[in-house]
């Protein structure tokens, strides 16, 4: 078994992390995802891709708890990410979103990300932990 791998981007005010964790990768997003994090933002979502195929893992986290603001732009990007992920129909991994039940916007949002992917994408709306 090979050791975690946690990488990590930064630009303006949004946080990417991505570590393994047994058979799952965490990606976690904190901060703000603004205009100037859209570019960022799409290579960190290829790059959750990449990792999770080439590492075989059965399910994707994608932890939002710390992430306070996600504009319309940003948004639209994880919707197409997601949609992406069950159009490819490899059935190899599960999202699952974890969001911050304080931060209503996360509370809608990632609920309409849950039912636009029924067959691919969890969501747990829970107060901020460090369990996977």
């Amino acid at each position: 078994m090979t050791a975690p791998r946690v990488s990590s981007r930064t630009r303006s005010d949004l946080l990417l992390t991505t570590e393994l964790r047994g058979d799952s990768l965490v990606a976690t997003l904190a901060g703000d995802g603004d205009a100037t994090s859209m570019d960022t933002l799409s290579a960190f979502l290829k790059n959750v891709d990449q990792e999770a195929t080439e590492n075989s893992v059965k399910s994707v986290v994608l932890d939002f708890q710390e992430l306070e603001f996600m504009n319309t732009s940003c948004f639209r990007m994880l919707v197409s990410w997601i949609a992406g992920v069950g159009r490819a129909g490899r059935g190899q991994y599960h999202v699952t979103f974890r969001g911050n039940p304080s931060l209503c916007w996360q509370r809608r949002g990632l609920d309409a990300l849950r039912s636009l992917a029924v067959q691919v994408a969890r969501t747990s709306v829970k107060p901020p932990s460090s369990a996977p």
